[in-house]
């Protein structure tokens, strides 16, 4: 019994794209297309907290977000 899965093939720019470092603008984004009572995690720090502190923490955010991939920031 095989399984006959023919999912969608992304495209090399596609493939390529995936490998590039968020921008802040792409993680500013994020955060504000997120209603302001969702968490992000343990940390318990509400998307309202983040939009409100943006111009303090946007750096940090940057960092601690590119940092598990491994992209320099």
């Amino acid at each position: 019994m095989g399984l006959d899965l023919n999912f969608k093939k992304i495209s090399e720019d596609e493939g390529l794209r995936l490998g590039q470092p968020f921008t802040m603008e792409e993680i500013k984004t994020m955060v504000w297309s997120c209603d302001d009572s969702k968490a992000l995690g343990r940390d318990g720090f509400n998307m309202c907290f983040f939009k409100k502190s943006w111009q303090l923490i946007r750096g940090d955010l940057l960092a601690m977000i590119c940092r598990p991939c491994g992209q320099a920031v």
